[in-house]
């Protein structure tokens, strides 16, 4: 036991600093019932600054929550960062997750919520146990409530809403630009680079629309769209379409 700082009321309370046999060493708890519930748990290297950030943390390592809230649920987590205003605060046992941004990943609650990294306010705000997707930018990756993201994996979002109501299963999709596939609810393994491009899928999937626009209406499957506003109302199927409009 050694090595550790609490400042602020019930701040690191739980920690066991009587029996040396415990290893509870380079904490950092800041703030009301910041990292207060060790107990007699192994804790190394944890830094929670803010009231009530992981306030339920019993054992783990190496990670990090700044903010109001932050990670407040999550139990034995491990290799995580957390900032921002109830970031990760539903987070209970999983590792490896980044979520930086007022609520980002606020929902992520299950044990196989693992390897995601959020970025930017909201960005996978309801997404509750999906593993190794990444979502930057507001509101990228952010789900709903009603329908979030659950068994889906391996999404990328970055962008101002990119992937903005992604669920259910839907996996493997790379949405890149303001708005860049932010309809898309179920579907997987559609590559979208460009402002609004590929607005209008939601289920389709197997596309790759790249251009401001493209795809931005059409709901078809397996096609190939290069351009500024390429195949912009197409509804065919499994067309290769390159050049403007």
């Amino acid at each position: 036991v050694n090595g550790n700082i609490a400042i602020g009321y019930n701040a690191l309370a739980g920690g066991d600093f009587v029996d040396q046999d415990k290893d509870l060493t380079g904490n950092i708890a800041i703030g009301k019932n910041a990292l207060d519930a060790t107990a007699s748990y192994q804790s190394i290297g944890q830094i929670a600054i803010g009231e009530e950030a992981l306030t339920a943390l019993t054992s783990g390592s190496r990670s990090v929550a700044v903010g109001y809230q932050a990670g407040q649920t999550a139990t034995t987590i491990d290799y995580t960062t957390i900032v921002g205003y109830q970031a990760g605060q539903k987070l209970l046992d999983s590792t490896h997750n980044t979520l930086v941004g007022y609520n980002s990943g606020y929902s992520l609650g299950s044990d196989q919520a693992d390897n995601n990294t959020f970025i930017g306010s909201k960005a996978g705000q309801q997404v509750t146990s999906s593993s190794s997707n990444t979502f930057v930018g507001v509101g990228a990756g952010e789900s709903t409530s009603s329908t979030p993201l659950t068994s889906g994996s391996r999404n990328v979002a970055l962008g101002v809403n990119a992937g903005n109501v992604l669920q259910g299963a839907a996996s493997e999709n790379i949405a890149i630009g303001c708005f860049a596939g932010d309809a898309i609810t179920t579907a997987n393994n559609n590559v979208i680079i460009g402002d609004q491009a590929g607005s209008g899928l939601t289920t389709q999937g197997g596309n790759v629309a790249i251009g401001h626009n493209a795809l931005q209406t059409g709901q078809s499957v397996d096609n190939v769209v290069i351009g500024n506003n390429a195949g912009l109302q197409l509804t065919a199927d499994e067309n290769v379409i390159i050049g403007l409009n």
